[in-house]
């Protein structure tokens, strides 16, 4: 029996995405050359906004690391709390900035993901599912950004409320 681990669910969806990328350059010749040439733009949008996501995935917790690395020379330090201690740690407005910018990217990514998808059988629709298609990925950025701006805040409470420890003096 295998376990899976989170760890190896990435290198599987790699794996999926990239036979499935070869599946679909192989057969584009089926649908006539327009299609054929919005699918080779297509899987170029995704495979830079699989890049993007790996990126992502790899500068959120490094610039954490480094903020919270910092708490010496660039952290807040302010004045006394009740337990007469000082109270230290690294900067709110830090913390959130990184998460805003990480929000940011993902939806830079998840538009480049619906353009590619939306490229993908652009060519083979009638009017009304391209009509149906550009409405789908317009209402999917919308939901997507009223995620994030619901999401915002509740990240700039969380961080505030957990970013401060007791230092002693």
């Amino acid at each position: 029996m295998i376990l899976l681990t989170y760890s190896i669910v990435p290198v599987l969806a790699f794996v999926f995405a990239a036979c499935g990328t070869f599946l679909v350059i192989g057969g584009r010749g089926a649908f006539g050359e327009n299609h054929s040439n919005y699918l080779v733009i297509a899987v170029g949008v995704y495979v830079v906004a699989f890049i993007m996501g790996f990126a992502l995935d790899a500068w959120l917790p490094s610039r954490l690391f480094s903020i919270s690395t910092n708490i010496i020379g660039g952290g807040y330090c302010g004045g006394r709390n009740i337990l007469e201690g000082y109270v230290c740690g690294p900067s709110v407005y830090d913390i959130t900035e990184a998460y805003d910018l990480f929000f940011a990217g993902v939806l830079i990514v998840k538009a480049l993901v619906g353009a590619a998808i939306i490229l993908l059988t652009f060519a083979i629709q009638s009017r009304l599912g391209r009509l149906l298609l550009v409405v789908g990925y317009v209402l999917s950025l919308l939901i997507n950004g009223m995620g994030y701006l619901l999401e915002s805040p509740a990240v700039t409470n969380g961080v505030s409320s957990l970013s401060t420890v007791r230092c002693s003096s």
